[in-house]
């Protein structure tokens, strides 16, 4: 071979290893991986139904509420705990969830308890000849 092909492979060698080795980087190589999501849908218990704008709150960090079908996205490596809660619907933690198949969590309806409640009243007896009479008008 002439001595220009063996430059010619030495400019080439020179211009194709760095991007390979920029391509084999750790870093680029996690970069590259999924994002871990811990996905589900937040329903009632008694119902099935989903509940919309519930919040789903990893514990010391981000929060996020539930979609119009009470479905919920979180862009959080797992494991972690997350507490559910909406209005009308007992609070729930829900520990150790991970990226995974979406989960489905159940809310249970909060049972109404009324604290106690006293009414009080006074009565007084008046006759007939005690309330005013409504005023007339005369024609005249």
């Amino acid at each position: 071979m002439g001595p220009w092909i063996h430059a010619a492979r030495s400019s080439c060698l020179l211009v194709f290893l760095p991007l390979v080795v920029i391509a084999a980087s750790p870093g680029r190589a996690a970069a590259a991986q999924p994002e871990a999501v811990i996905s589900g849908t937040v329903v009632a218990r008694a119902t099935g139904q989903p509940i919309v704008d519930a919040t789903v709150t990893v514990e010391g960090s981000n929060a996020v509420t539930t979609n119009g079908i009470g479905r919920f996205e979180l862009r959080q490596p797992g494991p972690v705990t997350v507490v559910v809660t909406a209005p009308g619907y007992l609070a729930l933690s829900v520990a150790n969830l991970m990226a995974q198949t979406p989960i489905t969590i159940e809310l249970v309806v909060t049972p109404n308890f009324m604290e106690r409640l006293q009414v009080t009243a006074t009565k007084t007896q008046e006759t007939v000849g005690d309330v005013p009479a409504a005023p007339t008008r005369s024609r005249g």
